[in-house]
């Protein structure tokens, strides 16, 4: 996809969350996490997506799900954003990791708006604890549009500035000041070989 929408201002790595959280804390302004799901949108095209579904499913995405935002958090500015997607149904793993962000976090729900209401309908409510802010998220149905089945999240963080790695610290703290913004250092590209 990158290919293909001509983006050259990206950089694909296969790195765990926890790694790159090591090494560029605090570094992005927004982080997507398209969460590995149990996949239920995908039922209607994706036949190993049915076989491998059982009913514990949705609770073990959920626990990998737990493991992986707490990391994608570390790589957000104050202030930077935070969406969540997945194509699944499943409550356990939109809602309620929503709700459950929102409890343990520093993070607000930012309201998705401008979405027909044909094919889109807000979260709900009492699948996450009957938090309000729910209702700014956005479930997409396949009985409304002619696709899959999809939830999306955005939130702002409002924590602290996340402290960097010692090996990082070399940086001048007048360029750093004078930018929110900065390129990557010499040893933060050699992270990406």
């Amino acid at each position: 996809n990158i290919e293909r929408l001509g983006i050259t201002n990206a950089i694909v790595t296969n790195h765990s969350p926890n790694q790159l959280a090591q090494h560029l804390p605090g570094y992005f302004d927004k982080v997507l996490v398209d969460a590995p799901c149990s996949g239920e949108g995908m039922f209607r095209k994706n036949n190993p997506a049915i076989s491998e579904w059982t009913p514990q499913t949705p609770l073990t995405c959920q626990a990998r799900q737990k493991e992986i935002l707490p990391e994608a958090l570390r790589l957000l500015k104050p202030g930077g954003q935070l969406i969540y997607s997945t194509c699944t149904f499943a409550p356990e793993e939109n809602e309620e990791i929503i709700a459950w962000l929102v409890d343990h976090f520093p993070l607000h729900v930012d309201p998705i708006e401008n979405f027909s209401t044909n094919i889109v309908s807000s979260g709900l409510m009492i699948w996450g604890q009957g938090n309000p802010d729910l209702e700014g998220t956005r479930r997409i149905w396949p009985h409304l549009h002619p696709g899959e089945g999809h939830f999306v999240a955005r939130l702002t963080y409002q924590g602290p500035t996340q402290s960097s790695p010692s090996q990082f610290t070399s940086r001048s703290k007048k360029k750093s000041e004078k930018s929110s913004s900065r390129s990557l250092s010499r040893e933060e590209k050699l992270y990406f070989e």
